[in-house]
Formats: C-alpha cells, structure tokens, sequence
C-alpha cells in the first residue's frame, strides 16, 4: 500500500474514490477513432524517444509507421516500443524489408486485433519496403482496412514517375483484395507520401478511390506542410469515401485544442502563445505532457506526425446514475499531484499495470511474409475491358448498355449482351474514365465505374483489366442498405460436384427463379426450379455427378436421366452420399425435428436433435459418415467416432480433406461470414472472404487437397484461393459445385 500512502489517502477512502471514479467515468476510447501516421526516423538511424511520447501525448487508437527502425543491437524489439510509446494492450504488424542499409520498413499499431495482416511488394524500384496492411477487427458492424507506405523520395522526374505507378500499385492491391472490400469497410491509406506538393500526379492516381484532399490537416497557424523544415506536404491520412463520411475534428490537449481539418503536430508550434515564442529543447509541453518542446525536432526525424479523427466507433452504454453521500476528502498535500514533468533520461512516467488481455505475439519478421494471392500489375498494358452490367436488386443482368471509354475512340466500348456479359475493343495502355450509357434501357440510371452517379469521384481503369461491373440502380430507386441474410443451408445437399467425370471440381449453380443448371464449360440444362433443392451426386457409379433436386413438399427425388422416386418429406434435408461404400451415391434425407437419418435401401438411425446441422463427410473408407454439427454450441459430432467442440454460434460447417492425404479423412473445418474467417482444426486458420460469401470448398485442381473457395451471388463471383478469380452466375443463384474427388464420385481418379 506504499503507492496509495504517498498520495495521502489511507487505503479504505483510495479504493472508494477509485470504485466511484469507475462508476461514472465513461467508457474509454469514446466515439472517435483516432489515427495518426508518422515517420519515425532518418535513414541509419532508429526510432527515438522522442517519438514515444509524441505517440503517448497524441493518444492515438490506430497508428501508421514508417521507417519504423528501433535499436535491436541494443537489446530492443518493436514489441518493447509498442508497450512504451502505445501501451502493453497494443497489437502491431512489421511489414517486411530486404534486411540492409536500406532497411525502412512500414508497420501499423492497433488498439484492437487485426483480423489478418500482410504486405504487399513495392515492385517500382530495388530494396523498396512491402505497403503494410491489415483488417482491424474495430468495434460496431464495419471492418478498416489500413496501408502503411513510404513513396519514392526525390524531386526529379524519374521519381515522380515511381510514384505514380506506386500509387498505381496501392491501388490494383486493394481493389482486387478479397478482404479489403472497399465498397463496404472503412478503407485508409497513410504514410509517407514524399510529394512535392498537392498537385502532384500521383495524387490524382490516391484520387480516383481515395479522399486525400477534402480535409488537410495543418497546426495552429494553418501551415499543411509536414517535413520537419515546415516546406514540404510529405505525410498523408487518405480515407475512402465510406469512412470520411465521418471525419471528425481532431480536439487534443488539457485544453482541448480544436482542429477541424486533422493536426499536423509541431511541437514547436502547438503550444506557442505568440509566433516569436521559443524554448529549450527539454521544456515539457505544459499542454499535452509528457512531450517536450524539442520532440519533432530531434536530429533522428525528419517528419511532423499528421492526425485525423473520425465519428465511428459506438456510443458507449452510459453509466446508470449515483447518488451518494459525499466522500470526505483528505486534506491536499504538495505530493498529491505528480508532478507532469518527465524524467531527465526521458524515460516514460511508470504506470500502475494495467488489467488487460496479454501481451499478442509479435509475428516473426526474420522471414518475408508469403505474397497474397492479389497480384497487381503496375505496368499498364494493351488490351480490352470487360465486366457485366446487371440489376443491382435483382442481380439480372442487362441488356443493351453501352458502356463508354471516354478518354477512347469512339466505338471503342463494348454493348452488353443478353446475361449482361461486354467486352469493350482493344484499348492503348493507359486508364480509362469508363461510364454505363443507358439510353437504350432508360428506366435504369446511368452509371460511372465504381458506383458513382458523375465522373466526379469516380474509379478510372487500366486497360486490359476484367470484373469491371456496372451494378444499376432503376430511377427513383435509393435504397437503405441492408445487411445481407445468411444463405440457407444447403453443406450436405451436393455430394460431387464433378460434372464431366474429369476428377476436377466444376463451377456450377443453379437458378431457381427458371430450373437452370449452369456448369462451366460443361452444359446448361434446366431441371426443376421454385422451392426444388439441389442434391448432385454420382447415383450410377460412373465417377460423373448427376445433376438431381430434392422436392421437400412431396418427398420428390429426380435425377436427371437416371430416375424419380419418392423418399422423404417437407422439412427433411437432403443429405446423398455413398453411405454403403459401393462406390455409387445413395439418397438419404436428416429430419431436424428428430434426429432421423434415413437411407433409400439402407439404414434408418437417430443422431442428432433439433437444430443440428447434417455434415456428412468421407474419411479413409468408402462409406459416407453420419455427422451433425450444433451451431449453439459449436459441438461436432461423428456417429460411431468422435465428439469435440469446434466453431461458434453463426458459423457454417465446411468439412473436407483441406490436408490433401490420399488416402486420408476429411478435417472439421467452419467459415465464418462475418469476417471471413476459415478455421481448420489442428491445421490452419486464415481470412478469404467477406459478408454473405459462401463457402465451397472444392477440388479444383483435379488433386486430393480441398481448394478453399468462396462464392458470392451478389456478383457472381467466384474466388478460389491462390488458383483465381471469375464471375460465373448472378444474385439468387445457388452454388451447386463441390468435392470432386471422394468415394461417393467413384473413388479416386
């Protein structure tokens, strides 16, 4: 109790006025969210002291770093300058850098986790360090995505030049990130820009998908510029436009100092009570402790951190009111008030340990992350655009736009076909302004790339680029957006989805709105349609799935060309599998409300109960196994095996041999929607896919390893992980690929 002594107060009345204190103090941080970019040092040298307690007096929630260098032959990790200069709660990336004189490297700090993290090559020039980036799991329902990066640095032509096509870079890797998304999560990009001014060119590239200009952030006297001389506007906060929507003015300080554009922080400048005021070096900032006066301008920075604030976070539930006797104070001494004064070393000012999660694990930065599957191409080349043009409600796609290349020869765009498919002519290398003209579909509103209404803000675009798409609003229509429904449940129902009996996984759906099947490059037939559920399988042992559906208000099973036969009822769900090990699939339905697991010809066993999701899947054997997994409790249940607990509540169930043994048993596996997580048990864990993306896995290569891959309808878009990307179906569809190599398509090829 010697801590509590010293101030005066006995222990009883030290822990009353700190359970008041707690009572109606409001939660912390408040409703604004805080980021702030700098660079913190000079080439050759590591990060200072100074640096920390500007961090530690600008108190900031998320932090971008550039040549973030710190003194490892002295014993110190970036962790250690996280827990100094941010605190022990704190969690940070350390993008990569070809180890060397050149060694600069970017790296973001975060008060809350990273969903998942990476870095991205600077392929512009040699020893450039990786554009740092991360997903910030913030509160409320949105994600951020955040860049650390530091341009080319020079004056002369050729640098200008790097930069552009820097800015280029940054920009293919986030609009063809899958986890990014920047048309639904708060997307910033900050660093070190080394522009020689606004104007630059390279900003008009930041342009096109960023918000640099509406807010410049500047110091008390209106100076914008950010290198320590005061000449130069070096260092940037570049939000999308989702997120500088809510841009907010910057108040800092004990008394509350306003900036409604942001802060360039100069600690020469801040608290200066007239324009000839100077002092010491050591002179603490009576006015943002523990800062000194000299802290920007240190021999070991060259840059002024640049500040902005933005109104996302939630309100925090307000306290419920106290009232209570007043608490008798002690009578004041001269040691009840530290002293805000720092120590003359520089050292940080101890503080009481805080209650929080442990220390995160800083990630290993001895080897260079592995390159994430967007690959950007910063030359740009001849060739065409291409995308599809459809109904943003309906996801039908239109016929007869015109989608324009303005900057173009006229007759160089392409005309939309039937499934709303164009393809423009061969365009000259350069970007293009590229506009949906809607004269001949008039009811629908006219449309610039990126969603925009005007050319204003709008996204330009490289020749030779696909996915180029025109989702069009019908006139008068402005809809509120909603979130999108979790997709029903359909894990069991596709038992093979190897159309053509090649070993490989086809992309496939089906349309229910007219029975289409669309497999690609295979066929497209129509089979059922309305309520009908998809139940593809290989019911002749011939190692080709057949197309099939489940008809639940009669119990109807039809398979195209084989049979129809009745098995079933409303409510059960189709669950086919080669149960019997014979090397054909059998039909079988799960009945929730029981536990009912019926095989046509087979067995009839209850496992399971009311809520159970069927997640039947093949191990080492032939046969099928009957398994369930409970979303409530996240439990996973092999009949006759195994039972662990695996996954949350909201997660899909997505077994499948992901380890790719032959042979070898399928491992538990969930993906998460939310935030796009795939986790397999006793294997790996990692983020490919957002929001209402489908999960299905598949043996798209043709080998034994389940491919991870995702599904969104919205689009149509297909993404299988490091292997590619493309659109096949539109929004209502229902994915009806699948496993290609399991015992119930015929063993394996």
């Amino acid at each position: 109790m010697n801590g509590i002594h010293r101030y005066g107060l006995s222990p009883a009345l030290f822990f009353l006025v700190v359970l008041v204190t707690l009572i109606c103090t409001p939660l912390s941080p408040g409703e604004e969210l805080r980021i702030v970019t700098f660079n913190v040092s000079v080439l050759g040298s590591n990060a200072p002291i100074q640096t920390e307690r500007i961090f530690q007096g600008i108190d900031s929630d998320v932090a971008l770093l550039q040549e973030w260098n710190v003194n490892q032959a002295g014993g110190e990790t970036h962790r250690d300058y996280v827990d100094d200069a941010f605190g022990p709660e704190f969690y940070y990336y350390l993008g990569y850098c070809q180890p060397g004189s050149y060694y600069q490297p970017n790296g973001i700090v975060s008060r809350w986790e990273f969903q998942t993290t990476g870095g991205w090559p600077d392929t512009s020039g040699v020893n450039k360090p990786d554009f740092a980036w991360a997903i910030i799991d913030i509160p409320g329902d949105v994600d951020m995505g955040v860049v650390s990066v530091h341009l080319k640095a020079g004056d002369t032509t050729e640098d200008k030049e790097q930069r552009i096509e820097e800015a280029q870079l940054i920009k293919d890797y986030i609009e063809s990130s899958l986890v990014f998304n920047p048309s639904s999560n708060y997307i910033v990009v900050g660093g070190d820009l080394n522009v020689v001014s606004e104007a630059e060119w390279c900003m008009n590239t930041f342009a096109t998908f960023l918000d640099p200009l509406t807010y410049r952030p500047r110091d008390s006297e209106g100076d914008k510029d950010t290198n320590k001389n005061r000449t130069r506007p070096y260092d940037w906060i570049m939000p999308n436009d989702i997120l500088d929507a809510f841009h907010d003015a910057v108040i800092i300080g004990t008394e509350d100092y306003s900036y409604p554009s942001g802060l360039v922080f100069d600690s020469h400048v801040f608290s200066r009570w007239s324009d000839t005021t100077t002092a010491p070096a050591s002179t603490p900032l009576w006015n943002l402790p523990p800062v000194l006066y000299g802290d920007t301008h240190s021999i070991y920075t060259d840059h002024c951190p640049v500040v902005k604030d933005y109104d996302i976070l939630p309100s925090p539930i307000p306290s419920p009111s106290v009232t209570s006797t007043p608490v008798p104070t002690a009578s004041p001494t001269p040691t009840l008030i530290p002293t805000p004064t720092p120590k003359p070393t520089g050292t940080p000012l101890p503080t009481e340990t805080p209650t929080i999660p442990p220390t995160p694990t800083p990630k290993p930065t001895a080897t260079r992350p592995p390159t994430p599957a967007p690959t950007a191409t910063a030359k740009i080349v001849m060739g065409q655009i291409s995308g599809r043009v459809y109904d943003r409600v309906t996801g039908e796609g239109i016929p007869d736009v015109y989608v324009r290349v303005l900057e173009a020869s006229i007759g160089s765009g392409g005309l939309s076909d039937n499934d709303g498919n164009y393809t423009t002519s061969t365009l000259n290398a350069r970007a293009y302004t590229v506009f949906a003209d809607t004269f001949n579909q008039r009811e629908y509103r006219e449309q610039y790339y990126n969603q925009k209404d005007s050319e204003v803000g709008s996204t330009m675009v490289p020749s030779n680029t696909s996915g180029i798409d025109f989702p069009l609003y019908k006139k008068g229509y402005y809809p509120s957006p909603t979130a999108t429904p979790s997709p029903h449940y359909l894990c069991g129902s596709i038992d093979s989805g190897d159309y053509d009996g090649d070993g490989t996984s086809d992309l496939a759906v089906f349309r229910p709105a007219s029975g289409l099947w669309a497999i690609k490059g295979v066929t497209r037939v129509y089979f059922g349609g309305g309520s009908d559920q998809p139940a593809s399988g290989d019911y002749d042992g011939d190692w080709t799935s057949d197309i099939a559906i489940y008809r639940d208000s009669s119990g109807l099973w039809a398979i195209r060309g084989i049979s129809r036969t009745y098995f079933g009822s409303r409510a059960d769900i189709p669950v086919p599998g080669d149960y019997d090990g014979d090397g054909a699939c059998d039909i079988g339905i799960f009945r929730s409300a029981s536990g009912l697991w019926a095989i046509k010809g087979g067995n009839r066993t209850y496992f399971g109960k009311s809520g159970d999701l069927p997640t039947p899947y093949n191990g080492a054997q032939l046969e099928k196994y009957i398994a369930i997994y409970r979303p409530a409790s996240g439990l996973w249940a092999v009949k006759n095996s195994t039972r662990c607990y695996f996954g949350r509540p909201g997660d899909q169930p997505i077994p499948a041999n992901y380890q790719g043994l032959y042979p070898g048993t399928a491992q538990l596996g969930i993906f998460r929607d939310t935030s796009g997580l795939w986790a397999i048990r006793g294997l790996t864990r990692f983020y490919y896919g957002t929001w209402g993306d489908r999960p299905i896995p598949g043996n798209y290569r043709g080998n034994y390893g389940a491919d991870v891959t995702v599904f969104r309808n919205t689009s149509g878009l297909w993404a299988i992980r490091g292997m590619t990307r493309v659109y096949f179906g539109r929004n209502g569809d229902i994915p009806v690929a699948g496993l290609a190599i399991n015992p119930s398509s015929g063993g394996t090829p």
